[in-house]
């Protein structure tokens, strides 16, 4: 009797099994695709980007999609450098490290974004480091370059931090009016120049005379075959063609000789003893002026050069 109930049971079992109809749910593996406004070249910030004294935020402009739904999107501005520790830096700035991450718990006051639907567009979004009411600083910030981060995910827990690629990465150059002043007189190419010969540049750095600013203590001089934003240590390493340091910087790995002065001097004055011969790579080069002053606020000028 047993054994028959058994076999019984066993048959139900196997019927219910091969009736079942259902399809196999897929499972959801795919990341959100952060990509560029229709209405623009490119994701902004773009690499590279000076932010200019003028303003006092970033301005985010870019899409995110996912055909599930895009439940999160995090925005991060990094200015971790390994030569300046947050107990070394001025009372009277900030190096700004801030993330911000969005999703259907957060409050903005800026805008709604209808989390889980499959694209979300920010057209603009702001980050004000302006000392106001929504500002993200306590402080002035530190001038200088700052890593910018996008990453996003879905409904299903996707991340683009999962993929590498898949989350936006790049370095901006903010820019601010206590900072060094570097001034080239009257030029925004140099040349032609012939290999060989010295680089005669007209020009100075200064101090600002804004009430934050400090005393000079930093120059570094480069050329190289092109400008792609490369002083963070986490960047691209660029080919350095020559390269001149004067001072102690509190930024990156160099120092030199003093500086002239620490409240103005010429590039004649700076190149005086150590100039720069013209080397005979390449038919163009870039010049790359980074000025620093003593609590670590940097200015960065580029110029290129046409060699003859």
């Amino acid at each position: 009797m047993n054994k028959c109930l058994f076999s019984i049971f066993a048959c139900a079992l196997v019927t219910l099994s091969g009736c079942s109809d259902d399809p196999a749910v897929p499972i959801d593996s795919s990341i959100p695709v952060i990509s560029k406004l229709e209405t623009s070249d490119q994701i902004q910030p773009s690499s590279g980007q000076v932010i200019s004294h003028l303003v006092d935020g970033i301005s985010f402009y870019l899409k995110v999609e996912d055909p599930e739904g895009v439940s999160e999107v995090e925005l991060e501005i990094a200015g971790k450098y390994p030569f300046i520790a947050d107990n070394e830096i001025s009372d009277q700035f900030e190096l700004l490290n801030y993330t911000r991450v969005l999703d259907k718990h957060y409050e903005d006051p800026f805008k709604h974004f209808p989390f889980g639907l499959s694209e979300l567009k920010f057209d603009p979004y702001p980050i004000s480091w302006g000392l106001g009411e929504y500002s993200v600083a306590e402080k002035p910030i530190l001038s200088g370059p700052y890593d910018i981060s996008i990453h996003a995910a879905d409904i299903n827990g996707n991340q683009t931090k999962s993929q590498e690629g898949a989350s936006y990465q790049t370095t901006v150059f903010v820019e601010r009016s206590y900072s060094p002043n570097i001034w080239f007189e009257g030029q925004s190419k140099f040349g032609p120049i012939i290999p060989g010969e010295e680089l005669l540049l007209k020009g100075a750095i200064f101090k600002s005379n804004n009430v934050l600013s400090t005393p000079l203590k930093f120059v570094w001089a480069r050329l190289q075959e092109s400008d792609n934003l490369s002083d963070s240590p986490e960047g691209i390493k660029q080919l350095v063609l020559e390269e001149r340091a004067w001072g102690e910087s509190r930024r990156v790995s160099k120092s030199g000789p003093a500086l002239p002065s620490e409240v103005e001097f010429t590039f004649d004055q700076l190149f005086e003893e150590n100039p720069i011969l013209i080397p005979s790579q390449g038919s163009s080069m870039v010049l790359i002026i980074w000025a620093e002053d003593q609590v670590g606020n940097v200015t960065r000028k580029s110029i290129p050069l046409e060699v003859d």
